[in-house]
């Protein structure tokens, strides 16, 4: 092209070609900005540009002059976001929500691991940590993985299957280092109190030396135990004839605390059937220590991943409550086998079906009514084993509410459209790994019935918790969803885990689009509803609306008004709110008013011909090559995924304080060590044992505790200053906001402060000084205001913009609603 003939009609003989930038752009729209803005207020004319000489003549006639205001409201301000988008009346982006869900879970457990793992990683002694660069830390390659992985070809499941495996070996071989890294700071930090030398070899100190030894040999990361109970160490423990004891260390990477500390179900298997001791360790000197007698029960139908069907022949697990938990701390648990049970009683005792009431459980002739305790009862069909109602309040003084909602839950699918079955006379817009298209745009959710292929539809479980009740759903024989919902002590909300797989293709040669839906018809939403942006604010959806353009027609009713749900979508009105929380990123909607549904898992047979040039049709088998090296065939069946939700209610229009009580919850979820050692043959050496380990520790001082409403986003190290002889290191503290104005006019959506010099434990570290960051932490936050752009009053100095508080330097800071803030901290002495 020759690019002076294109400017040539507007009497332009020069042309200056360069390359362009984000930054220069926006200092040439600001620029523009300012010189609208000025001449509006000085001149007649206003410059196109600084480096031309023409100008512009400003009619009066045509065009009013402009105040510095209207200049800067110029700008479209737009507050809504672009979802979801369509590039065609029939073809709306909805489906990369969920597409390979697997994946999608697999990353935001990579995720969380990450961050525990810097947190841990600033108990490493700062004189170790200085022999590693950036590239050679152990932490590296997780991190390189992530970020690769947030491609928006990664994270959306738009990749080819062959790209989407690679990602995932690249996350779990960053996790494998980053893993052995970690184990080997939990050992130092279990073993804190030992002695290095026995100077005497008493029984007492033999024990603590071969306590130390074996754990130091059997203790690993069990990262499995969160949905289906495997962990080589538990299973491999020798609880028979009490050779052994299993030793597990839980740590805890949720940082701040609410008015009652964090538990968390732990499940690990064993290899023996019987009654085991679950005991805290504790301190020598402590008034008593925390003890539970647990039956080992059988793993039940697929919640191990889809093998096997009923109850698992010989899995065993051990199942108990683990707290309180210390904020970025661990505690140890010891198991060990009380009284050995046949393997033939503890399938009777599965197998009976007895269920009969207790103080949390009520067995009707029709009913199975479960409490946990703090107020909330959720009722069961008891023949078949569906939700009904559930009534949850409590009467703690201005927070009191009842709430009293019948309450179902479904699972079903939609059929994707496939235009070699379906008519064509639109546009053939297939359902795909990027687009969702049901085969018909109104098409109702095609309802799974509850299975009976194996028996009764549903099967109550009692617990040493509370109970679960285990159901299947399918068709003709073919059950490949099950369900096990939970209701537990102490936990405000349901538990709803689930395996789905594989999704069958023969039966109709389309494929599934996976939904689970629960119905709460007493909610009035009217068309509302609200989804979260990356686990922050809430947006307000409205059923074929948008915000900032006329919807005149809504070609695709239900595609159309799925929106993507990173961690919470809820609904509401003035009597009652309902939210469910998810554990990874994936579509949601409320197609009818009183319900809440999200997709679970997809699988198609026609590619949507947006650039992924295969169906998104996943096998446990992968692909062979693409051409010409192979054929790009599927190798085996479709792949079976698990997952888990929790479903709160809570008072009217309080859906967003419901949700965020317990999203943070979900993404720092416990990591779990587990090790085995010689089992305690004399009692009295217990207590010397638990001298050996150190029973708890924690990153944060235990006297300060973190306000409710804030989160600590990232706790990691950054450099050490061991050359220049100061014995410092650097920190990265940011801090997070995690509510937003009117969503708790009490406590939780008021301003905070934090107290960073009182934040870490001071045995570790001392702060010597706090500056703050621009969020993504390259720049100094007073640098960053003192450049800032002045959209508002573009002719005034940008010396004089504002950010927010201003207390750089200062070590209480002070966090509005929603605000990420972004800390340098320099300490000494970070050493153990």
């Amino acid at each position: 092209w020759n690019l002076t003939e294109i400017f040539q009609d507007q009497g332009i003989s020069r042309v200056n070609v360069f390359y362009s930038n984000p930054n220069y752009y926006t200092e040439r729209k600001y620029k523009q900005t300012q010189q609208f803005a000025a001449a509006a207020v000085k001149s007649e004319t206003i410059p196109r540009d600084e480096s031309e000489t023409k100008t512009i003549p400003v009619k009066r006639s045509l065009r009013s002059p402009l105040t510095k205001q209207e200049a800067a409201a110029a700008w479209t301000t737009k507050t809504d976001d672009f979802f979801p988008y369509s590039d065609c009346p029939h073809c709306f982006w909805s489906g990369y929500f969920t597409s390979r869900t697997a994946f999608k879970r697999f990353e935001r457990v990579a995720s969380a691991f990450l961050q525990a793992a810097r947190q841990l990683d600033l108990l490493m002694d700062s004189r170790a940590a200085a022999s590693y660069t950036a590239e050679s830390h152990p932490l590296f390659d997780l991190e390189d993985a992530l970020g690769v992985a947030q491609h928006h070809d990664g994270i959306t499941g738009t990749g080819k299957q062959h790209v989407a495996d690679d990602y995932s070996l690249r996350l779990q071989a960053g996790i494998n280092t980053a893993a052995a890294h970690v184990l080997g700071i939990i050992l130092d930090q279990v073993f804190g109190g030992a002695k290095n030398e026995f100077t005497e070899a008493t029984e007492n100190t033999k024990a603590q030396a071969l306590l130390k030894d074996s754990l130091t040999k059997t203790l690993q990361y069990c990262p499995l135990l969160h949905n289906e109970t495997i962990c080589e160490a538990a299973s491999n423990t020798k609880f028979e004839n009490n050779q052994e004891d299993m030793h597990v260390v839980i740590y805890n990477p949720l940082s701040k605390q609410s008015s009652t500390p964090r538990s968390w179900v732990v499940r690990v298997p064993v290899s023996q059937p019987g009654i085991y001791v679950v005991k805290s360790v504790s301190p020598s000197g402590s008034l008593k220590k925390h003890e539970q007698a647990i039956r080992a029960r059988p793993v039940h139908r697929k919640n191990r991943n889809g093998r096997g069907a009923e109850q698992q022949k010989g899995a065993l697990h051990v199942e108990f409550l683990a707290g309180p938990l210390l904020p970025l701390g661990a505690v140890t648990y010891r198991i060990s086998l009380q009284t050995p049970l046949s393997q033939e009683s503890i399938d009777t005792k599965a197998e009976e079906g007895l269920l009969l009431s207790n103080d949390l459980v009520e067995v009707g002739e029709d009913t199975v009514k479960v409490s946990n305790g703090r107020g909330m009862i959720v009722t069961f069909n008891r023949h078949s084993g569906d939700l009904k109602h559930i009534l949850s309040g409590h009467e703690r003084h201005e927070d009191a509410f009842l709430v009293d909602l019948p309450l179902v839950s479904q699972w079903g699918y939609y059929t994707p459209y496939n235009d070699a079955i379906d008519p064509s006379g639109t546009d053939g817009q297939n359902s795909g790994a990027y687009i969702f298209r049901p085969s018909t745009p109104n098409q109702e959710l095609q309802v799974l019935p509850v299975c009976e292929a194996n028996g009764s539809g549903a099967k109550f479980i009692p617990t040493s918790l509370g109970l679960e009740v285990h159901t299947s759903f399918g068709k003709d024989g073919n059950c490949w969803v099950h369900q096990i919902v939970r209701i537990s002590k102490g936990q405000p909300w349901i538990e709803v885990e689930y395996t789905v797989g594989p999704v069958p293709i023969d039966d109709d040669g389309r494929g599934k689009e996976v939904v689970t839906r629960f119905l709460a018809p007493d909610i009035a939403n009217d068309g509302q509803f609200y989804t979260d942006s990356n686990g922050r604010a809430f947006f307000k959806r409205t059923r074929d609306f948008r915000p900032s353009w006329d919807l005149s027609e809504s070609y695709e009713p239900i595609a159309g008004n799925y929106y993507p749900v990173n961690a919470a979508i809820f609904i509401q009105d003035a009597n009652a709110s309902l939210a469910l929380l998810t554990d990874r990123s994936r579509g949601g909607a409320s197609i009818l008013d009183g319900t809440l549904e999200v997709k679970v898992q997809r699988r198609t047979i026609a590619d949507d011909h947006r650039g992924v040039d295969e169906p998104l049709n996943e096998t446990i088998g992968g692909m062979t090559p693409y051409p010409p090296y192979g054929d790009a065939t599927r190798i085996g069946g479709g792949v079976t995924v698990s997952g888990s939700h929790r479903i709160m209610v809570g008072p009217g229009n309080a859906g967003a304080k419901v949700a965020r009580s317990v999203m943070d919850d979900i993404f720092a979820q416990p990591m779990i060590f587990v090790g085995s050692a010689p089992s305690l043959q004399n009692p009295e050496c217990e207590n010397s044992i638990d001298e050996t380990l150190l029973p708890s520790f924690s990153v944060l001082n235990p006297k300060a505790r973190l306000p409710p409403n804030v989160f600590l986003i990232t706790l990691m190290r950054l450099y050490d200053y061991h050359d220049d002889g100061s014995g410092q290191s650097m920190l990265l503290v940011r801090l997070g906001h995690q509510y937003d104005i009117g969503e708790d006019d009490n406590v939780l959506s008021k301003p905070v402060q934090v107290n960073i010099q009182t934040l870490l434990d001071s045995r570790l570290c001392k702060v010597v000084s706090v500056t703050e960051k621009t969020l993504s932490g390259n720049q100094n936050w007073t640098d960053f205001v003192s450049t800032k752009f002045n959209w508002t009053d573009p002719i005034k100095s940008n010396n004089d913009s504002q950010g927010p508080t201003d207390d750089s330097g200062s070590i209480i800071v002070t966090l509005q609603p929603m605000d990420i803030r972004t800390f340098y901290v320099a300490v000494e002495k970070l050493s153990t």
